[in-house]
């Protein structure tokens, strides 16, 4: 019985610390929009064309990776990401 609880303990805080992000994440005051179909890939929608990105988070780093270089956004405390040039987006 201990060594099942413990192992459902360690099991429930492995999960916690593995931050995922799923859904549909949207700026405000542009097309731009996050979609994210799996915990390593991304679809980045400039509202202008779609780009495919894998992407790892860091901490409070969200870090987009494509063969043109890696961007970092950072994760807000209250959910939304920024992205460089004053971009926001919310889960929608």
């Amino acid at each position: 019985m201990k060594k099942t609880l413990a192992l459902l303990t360690i099991t429930l805080l492995l999960a916690a610390c593995g931050q995922k992000l799923s859904g549909t994440y949207v700026n405000p005051t542009s097309d731009a929009k996050l979609i994210f179909e799996s915990s390593d890939k991304l679809i980045y929608d400039t509202g202008m064309g779609k780009v495919e990105v894998s992407y790892k988070i860091d901490g409070k780093n969200l870090k987009l990776i494509s063969p043109e270089g890696t961007q970092i956004f950072t994760l807000s405390d209250d959910g939304s990401i920024q992205a460089p040039m004053g971009l926001s987006f919310k889960k929608q």
